[in-house]
């Protein structure tokens, strides 16, 4: 079974069959998910919020600057799809780092740009 304590999630795996206990804590976030991976031209990104919140989404290179602020906003819980141009972003082919924010937690996925 699951149940919630203070924004951590308790899980109880003995009865789910599991002979482990754990706790997860809950960020906010979930489903992220980047594709497709590389990408060509169009990124998708998805992801859910479990709650409303303040999200930022960045891009940045390899060296770990910044080059783009996608969204930096309020937004209501629920499922969430974010469409990238990789040419109006004039990302040259390469490595780049896709960065979700919430609630002072982020969650950072790599992708490969190609031509």
């Amino acid at each position: 079974g699951t149940e919630a304590i203070t924004g951590v999630t308790y899980i109880d795996s003995s009865r789910a069959g599991v002979p482990q206990v754990g706790i997860m804590e809950n960020t906010g976030i979930a489903n992220f998910n980047v594709f497709p991976n590389p990408a060509t031209d169009k990124v998708f990104i998805n992801y859910s919020l479990q709650s409303d919140a303040i999200i930022k989404i960045s891009i940045g290179n390899i060296l770990g600057k910044t080059m783009q602020v996608i969204a930096d906003e309020n937004q209501s819980a629920g499922q969430r799809t974010v469409i990238l141009d990789v040419k109006e972003l004039n990302l040259s082919a390469g490595i780049y780092f896709l960065s979700l924010e919430s609630n002072g937690r982020r969650e950072v996925k790599k992708i490969l740009v190609s031509r």
